[in-house]
């Protein structure tokens, strides 16, 4: 009976120990995935144009360490900003690409200029949106400058609406173009930003172009801009009423059409 009592105690002594230790490696992976989701926290970089506007953006880099990234580039709808991707641009960066989120010209960070004076896009006359263009070429500059790992080698850009526009734009003026666009609501012309010309001009560039089935215009608009298209212009158009990048949140399949689209045009660094 002695025996069997020792035998007994000294098991529940063993199961305490294990149970301890179950914790410990439970707390141990708990905190390790902590610091990998630490690691996908953005970096802010603040970029002064050449007026002196301050133009803020996001950097996500993926888990995945390398000495180079593919770059995807994100710009918001109008009157909203970066923030409004949500887990999209971490969904992005989770798939193996360097994301630059950016706010654009008078939208969430981006409000102020060197002397503090506060600006707002709903206040914006149309030559001021034509600088966004050149606002986004210049923090893809200073990304080159404080990210290295960020290639625009092998680089995309996904915009809504005004942002959809100003892609094009940027992928006109680029030197070395984008591999691929993806267009949210787009529009032949947007705040001032015409893009049927700048279609033509950034020659043979993969283009998604997504809409709302119910938004007319854009609609029209994705017709029209794919008599310019000098390469594939896909429409995929989805029965809501949610135009811009509130689509994405809209509807499910929406992220991963874009991710597996980004993947089929942006090549990426082993």
């Amino acid at each position: 009976m002695f025996v069997c009592f020792r035998i007994i105690v000294y098991n529940k002594l063993m199961m305490a120990v294990f149970k301890r230790l179950l914790i410990l490696i439970l707390c141990v992976t708990v905190f390790g995935s902590l610091q990998v989701m630490a690691a996908q926290k953005p970096v802010e970089i603040e970029c002064e144009v050449k007026d002196g506007s301050l133009i803020v953006a996001d950097v996500y880099y993926p888990n995945v360490k390398k000495s180079k990234y593919a770059t995807i580039v994100l710009l918001h709808s109008l009157g909203y900003s970066s923030a409004r991707w949500g887990d999209f641009a971490s969904s992005i960066a989770d798939a193996g690409y360097l994301v630059v989120a950016i706010d654009l010209r008078g939208h969430g960070r981006s409000v102020y200029n060197s002397r503090f004076v506060r600006q707002s896009w709903s206040n914006f006359k149309r030559s001021v949106f034509q600088k966004y263009p050149d606002d986004v070429l210049e923090v893809l500059k200073l990304v080159k400058e404080e990210h290295p790992a960020a290639s625009f080698e092998d680089w995309g850009i996904v915009g809504a609406d005004v942002g959809a526009n100003t892609a094009v734009l940027v992928a006109e003026k680029s030197k070395r173009k984008p591999k691929t666009l993806v267009l949210i609501s787009p529009h032949e012309s947007h705040k001032g930003l015409f893009i049927p010309i700048a279609i033509v001009n950034i020659g043979k560039i993969p283009i998604l172009t997504i809409s709302s089935e119910n938004d007319k215009t854009c609609v029209k608009s994705q017709n029209n801009l794919k008599k310019y298209a000098q390469s594939d212009f896909v429409i995929a158009n989805f029965k809501t009423n949610i135009t811009g990048m509130l689509i994405i949140g809209a509807n499910p399949t929406v992220p991963s059409l874009i991710i597996n689209w980004l993947e089929g045009h942006v090549a990426q660094y082993k």
